[in-house]
């Protein structure tokens, strides 16, 4: 009984799959001065019939120092890491660099958007 219920669920999650697929939009840029606090925006464009659920953040890079983005606080060395995904529903994510202790090294940062139709 239990396979059939787990065959059924897994069918069940291919079917909505297929009837609302997903699309993502991803933009990106890099910040090679981390002595100084910037402000960036990502920001998309969308068709009447789309709408933005959800927003993941990657950073990838070095750092000599601590630094924050948004309110994240990321220590010191060799960064490779997903941020955060999150339920997001706007065409535009902020983000604040602040450096604390970092004067040097890059950081490439990917804003990936969740687009449903």
């Amino acid at each position: 009984m239990k396979i059939c219920q787990t065959t059924i669920f897994f069918l069940c999650v291919i079917l909505f799959n297929s009837c609302f697929p997903i699309k993502t939009v991803e933009d990106s840029f890099e910040i090679n001065d981390l002595s100084k606090k910037q402000e960036f925006s990502v920001s998309i464009d969308l068709q009447d019939n789309q709408f933005v659920y959800k927003a993941s953040l990657k950073i990838k890079g070095n750092s000599d120092g601590e630094f924050k983005i948004n309110d994240l606080f990321v220590e010191p060395g060799e960064i490779d890491t997903l941020i955060s995904t999150m339920d997001w529903y706007q065409t535009e994510y902020p983000i604040v660099f602040q450096p604390i202790s970092s004067k040097v090294g890059e950081l490439a940062i990917e804003v990936t958007f969740f687009i449903q139709e």
